[in-house]
């Protein structure tokens, strides 16, 4: 019997195609990598927006802050034994102001007493680093030339030659023990850094030249263990102005120590007096005023006086002129004391009953510093008279 084969039904169903596994696994494939480029793409747009909302911030900080940092255009030399930077900063309106440094010879008294007079009359030196125009150069500010006027941002120093090498260090216990009864000497806190030099904070107080004062100052040593250094009082000057008070505040770290060749040496007899006004938010009660030049003649000794009712310029017997260098002080003490009831009654003396009594003793307290002022008032010209 012949064998017929029977042909095989086919499947309604598509037969899977050889090779179906490779291509899920490609195609599982391209979608990984497809996500995890967009993923790459959406973590760097991210960044992007991080970044620039970062730097967008911290700009809007810098216009806020008003984040100005000082830049200087050379360092200056002073004859003060440092230098000091120079600001770039200019205004052009309504006049042309620019930082400007100066030196001049000034009185010894300008040195506030914190030296023996045997080295304040060898010269004392005013410098200042200051912005401001022109026209507002230390003129000459009276007919006769002697004075002239003070009163800017920056910081001002005076100096003397340091003949017994003092260090900072001898240079604060001298002040610590030469308080008087017209002017009190006092450490105002540490030492501070101020670019290349320590520096140590300070106060005067008491009465200067018939005027109450209370100033701050910042001793230093400038070209130390030399034959030519300098003891410094420096002084700051502030402004108003954000710009020129960042420009000031730049000025101390600025200093740099400067190693001197020869002696401060004062060419002239003839010194000025600086008259400062009562402009500046930093101290605002610097008056510096020329009140005594000693000279010495043959048969007596002169001494010059600057000040109001006391403007003299005679020769005194070394009797009188120990006479006359007490009284004046003792007129100067007055005159403190009298200031210092005056500005206690302002506050004792309102009527409040609290302080009734406390504005009874400063009213006693004033009346007799006034008679002790008129005092020795009259003691002063009478010796005065004498002179020559």
């Amino acid at each position: 019997m012949q064998n017929t084969s029977v042909p095989k039904p086919k499947s309604p169903y598509k037969e899977v195609q050889k090779g179906s596994n490779k291509n899920l696994i490609i195609t599982t494939v391209v979608l990984l990598v497809f996500f995890s480029i967009v993923g790459l793409v959406g973590l760097g747009v991210y960044s992007f927006i991080k970044q620039t909302g970062s730097k967008v911030s911290k700009s809007e900080d810098t216009v806020s802050n008003n984040e100005y940092i000082t830049e200087f255009r050379s360092d200056i030399p002073s004859s003060c034994g440092y230098t000091i930077g120079r600001p770039t900063t200019v205004k052009q309106t309504p006049e042309y102001l620019e930082w400007t440094y100066e030196e001049r010879f000034v009185a010894p008294e300008s040195f506030r007493g914190l030296v023996p007079a045997d080295i304040s009359s060898k010269g004392v030196l005013l410098t200042a680093m200051s912005f401001k125009g022109e026209k507002d150069s230390w003129k000459i500010a009276d007919e006769n030339k002697t004075s002239y006027k003070y009163g800017f941002a920056g910081l001002v120093s005076y100096c003397v030659n340091n003949p017994n090498n003092w260090s900072l260090n001898d240079f604060i216990s001298n002040i610590e023990k030469i308080s008087t009864d017209s002017l009190k000497y006092s450490i105002d806190g540490d030492k501070e850094t101020w670019g290349e030099f320590s520096v140590q904070p300070i106060n005067v107080e008491g009465i200067f030249n018939g005027s109450y004062i209370n100033e701050p100052f910042f001793l230093a040593v400038t070209s130390i263990n030399t034959d030519f250094s300098r003891l410094v009082i420096f002084q700051p000057w502030g402004s108003k102005e954000e710009r020129i008070e960042i420009d000031r505040k730049a000025l101390s770290p600025s200093l740099k120590n400067r190693d001197m060749n020869s002696l401060l040496q004062q060419t002239t007899d003839k010194v000025v007096t600086t008259n400062s006004p009562v402009t500046n938010n930093v101290n605002t009660n610097i008056l510096v005023e020329e009140s005594t030049v000693p000279k010495q003649e043959s048969k007596c000794s002169r001494y010059k006086i600057y000040e109001g009712d006391f403007k003299s310029d005679k020769c005194y017997s070394e009797d009188d002129l120990a006479d006359l260098r007490y009284y004046i002080q003792q007129y100067n003490s007055a005159v403190f004391s009298a200031n210092a009831a005056s500005s206690s009654m302002k506050f004792t003396c309102d009527g409040s009953e609290f302080f009734k009594d406390r504005c009874s003793e400063y009213k006693k307290q004033y009346e007799d510093a006034k008679k002790d002022k008129n005092k020795y008032e009259d003691i002063v010209k009478s010796i005065i008279a004498k002179g020559k």
